[in-house]
């Protein structure tokens, strides 16, 4: 039974039978921002691989002397670029948002189960000193200071 006074009409119920269910019933929520991701990657691999074959065609248009086909073909290799680093770009940032999400829902279910909002100062203290670990790790450096628990 949980210990929580209201409950939630349509509320989303997570496997809890053991840790690797509980996280992929997390993802699943978000099956379209994986999706979205994968497409994003495969969309900017193919733009990145045309790039080389445009090169071969503009040093074709180098040995022909044909002004026209060259101004083409760079507009065409700038707008593969600029698109291949915008679907990049947005690639990156579907894991992240995956992974506010993710930790957004967990915290919210950690307080649902425990019968109040806050988390433990035990637990907000290793959260902490692991959030410190990862940003030394990524080199984005420290916070300023360590918030009061």
């Amino acid at each position: 039974m949980l210990k929580r006074e209201f409950t939630v009409a349509d509320e989303y119920h997570f496997q809890r039978s053991s840790p690797v269910r509980w996280i992929i019933s997390h993802l699943m929520r978000y099956t379209h921002l994986i999706i979205a991701y994968v497409l994003a990657c495969i969309f900017a691999n193919i733009l990145y691989t045309a790039i080389p074959i445009m090169t071969g065609i503009a040093f074709d248009g180098v040995l022909q002397r044909d002004q026209s086909k060259l101004l083409l073909i760079s507009l065409i290799l700038l707008a593969l670029v600029v698109l291949g680093g915008t679907s990049d770009l947005g690639a990156r940032f579907f894991p992240e948002l995956l992974g506010k999400r993710f930790a957004r829902d967990a915290t919210v279910r950690f307080a649902r189960d425990s019968g109040d909002g806050m988390m433990p100062p035990r637990v907000q203290r290793k959260a902490f000193r692991l959030a410190q670990w990862f940003l030394q790790k990524q080199g984005t450096g420290r916070w300023p200071r360590r918030p009061r628990a």
